[in-house]
């Protein structure tokens, strides 16, 4: 990467949501001098306006997925959000998944 294109900008920058700028630093960083695409980066922003404490890009390749973390208690609002963005984008196949982290973790049994 050019070294006029590269910034110092850490990725904590990003989760933290310290404005556009440090989102649009991380996106040059990575290469990605538009963003994540036009969809992509509008259900990003739609995430972050919502709410979310932090949204990306990820997958490999071919349109990729957008993952957005919620605020404890602020989940269903942010799906809701996303459905809204991705419907307003003409994504009429888009789904919206929940996930749920376990605090217990993988549990094993031996049978006797």
């Amino acid at each position: 990467m050019p070294a006029s294109t590269f910034s110092a900008t850490p990725p904590t920058a990003y989760a933290r949501r310290d404005g556009a700028g440090g989102r649009y630093r991380l996106a040059r960083q990575c290469g990605l001098p538009g963003g994540a695409g036009e969809v992509n980066n509008a259900l990003i922003w739609a995430a972050l306006e919502a709410g979310a404490l932090g949204a990306k890009l990820t997958g490999a390749g071919g349109g990729g997925s957008v993952f957005a973390l919620a605020r404890p208690g602020c989940e269903e609002e942010l799906v809701e959000a996303l459905r809204a963005a991705a419907s307003e984008a003409g994504l009429e196949h888009a789904r919206v998944w929940r996930a749920h982290v376990d605090r217990d973790g993988l549990q094993t049994e031996t049978a006797d």
